[in-house]
């Protein structure tokens, strides 16, 4: 496995319901050239994604600022 980040080239997020109606899953798809990556997240991981997201932003913010 390389460590060469792969630049997104299309991002698509929908949402969906188990089969048994209980869960809210969001269907992640993001692409790099032709792979393209699929993922169910459900709540607990769409709230980690945002605090990950929301350190990485703080972080350049900071960047910029200094």
């Amino acid at each position: 496995m390389s460590d060469t980040p792969m630049p997104v080239t299309g991002f698509a997020l929908d949402m969906a319901m188990s089969e048994d109606g209980r869960t809210m899953v969001a269907l992640l798809t993001v692409e790099s050239g032709e792979l393209a990556f699929e993922f169910a997240v459900n709540e607990d991981g769409a709230e980690a994604m945002i605090e990950n997201l929301q350190q990485f932003l703080d972080m350049v913010q900071d960047a910029r600022t200094n």
